[in-house]
């Protein structure tokens, strides 16, 4: 994959290729170099970051990786979830 500094790549996610995601941690996405402001879409809907634990097959073998996943979302996405907890994986976007 060819990285370029022209901002984050995003690609879909294929949910049925894992075995298993698991909600690690859940917080508001910050601005860049801000500790308190939380980013946005343009619209005004606040962006969430959750790190997940996904498990997959690699060559035969159990492999896992953490995502970030960003969520957008005007209700607060951590209500409900505890770290640990699976995770249905229904439509998943990422970025690298």
């Amino acid at each position: 994959m060819r990285m370029s500094n022209q901002g984050p790549m995003n690609f879909k996610i294929d949910p049925t290729s894992f075995t298993m995601v698991m909600v690690m941690d859940l917080a508001p996405k910050l601005k860049f170099g801000s500790d308190t402001d939380q980013e946005c879409l343009r619209n005004g809907t606040p962006k969430w970051v959750a790190q997940v634990t996904v498990g997959f097959q690699a060559f035969g073998r159990p492999s896992f990786s953490v995502l970030n996943v960003t969520i957008a979302s005007h209700e607060d996405p951590r209500h409900g979830f505890q770290p640990g907890m699976p995770l249905r994986a229904g439509r998943l976007r990422g970025s690298a």
